[in-house]
C-alpha cells in the first residue's frame, strides 16, 4: 500500500504520531501484523476503525481482537490470517482474498456477518428526481421527477411497483398522507394530484394556482395538504372534497418549500425572497418573519417535537432557529454547495442535508457536529428524506436516480471516537 495513501475520507482525525505508525505498519507486507502494530503503540481494538487499509497483506497474521468497523480493506489479503473475534461491521471488503478456505479454517468464529450494501440505487426515471418521501409504514418510496412521473419504490428491494403519470409536466414536491393511502404531487402544470396508493388511480386534482407547484405537505391529521408555488403563495387543501380553503399570501417571490408543525396549527415556508416564514393556519393570522437571509431558501423542516426549524441559508450551511422566539440556535457548516434539501430524524437528534456538491450530510442535532458523510450520487442531490424508523435515508438526484442510504451505527461512533 503506498505510503501516502489517505486515511479514509469518513474517519476522524488521528495524533500525527498514530497516523505515521499507521503509515509506517501498513507499507510492510507482514506475517506477524499484530505484534508490529503493538510494537507501534496502536490499539487493535480503537486504531483501524473507519481507516484505509487497502491492499495490505494480512496473510499469515494473528489477528485476533481486530476491530476494522467501517475500514476500507478493498483488496486486502487475509490468506492463512486468523480472523477469531474479529469485526467487520460496515467494512468494504470487495475484492479482499483469504476468507475461503477449506472447512474448520481457524478464522471460522470470526464475526463476518454479511453487510446490506451502503446504498441502494433505484433506477428508472428519465430525468432529474426532484423530491421524494418515505411512506409511514417504511415499505416505500414516492418520487417525482423531471419526466412528469409520480412513482413508488419497495425499499427491500429497490423495485419500481407503480408508475403514476397524469402530470403534464415536471413533478417538484410529492408526499404520503399520515395513513399511507394517498399521495399528492404539485407539478409545473400548477396542480397538484392525489393519488390512491394501492390502485394506482388519480382521486383528485386540486386546482388554482397560477404558477408552478415546487412544494407540497400533508397535515399531520392527513385532512389538510399544504402546497407553495412560484406564485408566491400557499394554498391550503381539503383533501376529501379538494376544495381549496385558504391563499396564504405575503411571500414576495416563489415558495420553494412548506412543512406543517407536528400538531398540524403552523406552516412554516422558505422561499426566493431569501425569508423564513411561520404561518398559523388556524387563524390565518399574519405570518411571522422567522429569517431574512442573504441567500434564497430553497428548504425547510420542523423538529419533531415543534420547538425548532431548520432551513438552509448563505447557500452552503443550515441554520436552526427556536420557533417561539425566532432565535437563531446554530450554523452548521460542511457543504461544499447549495443546501437544497434538510431532514430531522424521526427522534429529532439528528438532520441529513443534501446539496449540489452531490453529496449527503448526516448532522447531530445537539452539538451541530457533522457525523458522516454520503457520497455516490453523480450529479446535485434534490430531496432527502429519513425513514420513519430513523435508520436509513433515501435521497433524489439529477443523475436520475434515488439512493437509500442505511445508517451504519458502528461506523458513526468509529467516526466519533477519538
Amino acid at each position: 500500500m503506498p505510503s501516502d495513501s489517505k486515511l479514509s475520507a469518513v474517519s476522524m482525525p488521528l495524533p500525527e504520531a498514530t497516523q505515521k505508525a499507521i503509515e509506517r505498519v501498513t507499507t510492510i507486507d507482514t506475517t506477524d501484523f499484530l505484534a508490529m502494530a503493538k510494537a507501534a503503540g496502536l490499539d487493535p481494538a480503537r486504531d483501524f476503525r473507519g481507516q484505509d487499509l487497502r491492499g495490505l497483506d494480512f496473510a499469515g497474521s494473528d489477528l485476533d481482537g481486530f476491530d476494522f468497523s467501517g475500514a476500507d480493506l478493498r483488496g486486502a489479503s487475509f490468506a492463512g490470517a486468523r480472523l477469531s473475534g474479529v469485526t467487520f461491521t460496515g467494512a468494504d471488503l470487495r475484492a479482499a482474498t483469504g476468507f475461503r478456505g477449506k472447512k474448520g479454517a481457524k478464522y471460522k468464529t470470526a464475526r463476518l456477518k454479511p453487510q446490506k450494501p451502503r446504498f441502494l440505487e433505484m433506477s428508472g426515471h428519465e430525468h432529474d428526481v426532484n423530491s421524494v418521501a418515505f411512506s409511514p409504514d417504511g415499505r416505500r418510496v414516492v418520487s417525482g421527477s423531471n419526466d412528469a412521473t409520480t412513482r413508488l419504490w419497495d425499499v427491500e428491494s429497490g423495485t419500481q411497483i407503480a408508475l403514476l403519470s397524469g402530470h403534464k409536466r415536471l413533478v417538484y414536491g410529492v408526499a404520503f398522507s399520515p395513513d399511507g393511502h394517498r399521495v399528492v404531487s404539485g407539478s409545473a402544470y400548477n396542480t397538484l394530484q392525489v393519488w390512491d396508493v394501492e390502485s394506482g388511480a388519480e382521486i383528485a386534482v386540486l386546482s388554482g394556482h397560477e404558477d408552478w407547484v415546487n412544494c407540497v405537505a400533508f397535515s399531520p391529521d392527513g385532512r389538510h395538504v399544504v402546497s407553495g408555488s412560484d406564485d408566491k403563495t400557499l394554498r391550503l387543501w381539503d383533501v376529501e372534497s379538494g376544495a381549496e380553503i385558504a391563499v396564504l399570501t405575503g411571500h414576495e417571490h416563489d415558495v420553494n418549500s412548506v412543512a406543517f408543525s407536528p400538531d398540524g396549527r403552523s406552516v412554516v415556508s422558505g422561499s426566493d425572497d431569501k425569508t423564513l416564514r411561520l404561518w398559523d393556519v388556524q387563524s390565518g393570522a399574519e405570518p411571522v418573519v422567522l429569517s431574512r437571509q442573504k441567500d434564497l431558501v430553497f428548504s425547510v423542516a420542523f423538529s419533531p417535537d415543534g420547538r425548532h426549524v431548520v432551513s438552509d441559508s448563505d447557500g452552503r450551511t443550515l441554520r436552526l432557529w427556536d420557533v417561539t422566539s425566532g432565535a437563531e440556535i446554530a450554523v452548521l457548516s460542511g457543504h461544499e454547495g447549495f443546501v437544497s434539501s434538510v431532514a430531522f430524524s424521526p427522534d429529532g437528534r439528528r438532520m441529513v442535508s443534501g446539496s449540489r456538491d452531490c453529496t449527503l450530510r448526516l448532522w447531530d442535532v445537539e452539538s451541530g457536529a457533522e457525523i458522516a458523510v454520503l457520497s455516490g450520487h453523480k450529479s446535485l442531490v434534490n430531496s432527502v428524506a429519513f425513514s420513519p424508523d430513523g435508520r436509513s435515508v433515501v435521497s433524489g438526484s439529477d443523475d436520475n436516480t434515488l439512493r437509500l442510504w442505511w445508517i451504519d451505527e458502528d461506523l458513526i461512533a468509529a467516526q466519533s471516537k477519538p
